[in-house]
């Protein structure tokens, strides 16, 4: 086969990152070719996932397994892109390209994608777009029904000991947590209609006895995701935006 995949990656785009949790799907997809958890580990600070742990949920705290031979894993996000591209590089050789440049526009038509960057252009035959806030949602599929709407982010400098995704129940929502071999994830998910920031703050603080605590949340409608296909461009976005020690972030 001669086609070329093709990685657009733009420094201007940064990555949301604490750690990620994925099914039993990816390994499936991806052991052969790009990545095992057991061999690759310090690529990715990944860890394997047998199951979730449901702490605080019921009267007695249970874990719900991935039945074997299955696994999934934990990685590390900001590294992500970096590793699974080298790799890509290696097993496809001159069919797989990457570009270090930042997107002014996509342009498309019945028959193909143009990406115009600041300077040139290309052109795909499908493109799928992770950017992230755009300056328009008026064509897309938003969700305004969450239950919860707001994330604090707690990252502790300390490796993640067990093999499982936290999902850890408490009075204002729940809260996730991600083990990885150089440090800890932890997403504290609540509804700011009706707690108040302090108090989610007070209360991730209690859970850790910190008061180190990172938020993401859009400035207008948190957390909200969106996603639309039109012709060839898949678009993904989230919109929120990340503060970091209660210091907000453009």
């Amino acid at each position: 086969m001669n086609n070329l995949e093709c990685a657009i990656f733009s420094q201007l785009c940064h990555s949301l990152g604490f750690g990620a949790s994925l099914s039993t799907k990816f390994n499936k997809k991806y052991d052969r070719n790009y990545y095992n958890v057991f061999i690759d580990s310090k690529e990715l600070s990944s860890t394997v996932k047998l199951g979730v742990h449901y702490k605080n949920w019921r009267k007695k705290d249970f874990i719900s397994p991935i039945l074997p031979t299955h696994y999934a894993m934990h990685f590390d996000n900001f590294v992500l892109s970096e590793k699974m591209f080298s790799r890509a590089k290696k097993i496809y050789g001159k069919r797989f390209k990457i570009l270090n440049k930042d997107i002014k526009e996509l342009k498309q038509n019945d028959k193909e994608v143009t990406v115009l960057f600041t300077k040139g252009k290309s052109t795909y035959d499908y493109v799928i777009d992770c950017r992230g806030y755009p300056d328009d949602y008026s064509n897309y599929h938003m969700i305004t029904s969450l239950p919860i709407n707001r994330a604090f982010v707690n990252l502790i400098p300390e490796p993640g000991t067990w093999d499982y995704t936290y999902h850890y129940a408490h009075k204002n929502g729940w809260m996730f947590g991600i083990p990885l071999t150089h440090r800890q994830g932890w997403g504290y998910l609540f509804n700011d209609n009706i707690t108040t920031e302090q108090e989610a703050v007070d209360e991730i603080n209690e859970i850790f006895k910190s008061n180190k605590t990172n938020s993401h949340k859009d400035p207008q409608k948190a957390m909200q995701s969106a996603t639309q296909i039109e012709n060839r461009v898949y678009y993904n976005y989230f919109q929120f935006k990340q503060t970091i020690n209660n210091k907000w972030l453009a």
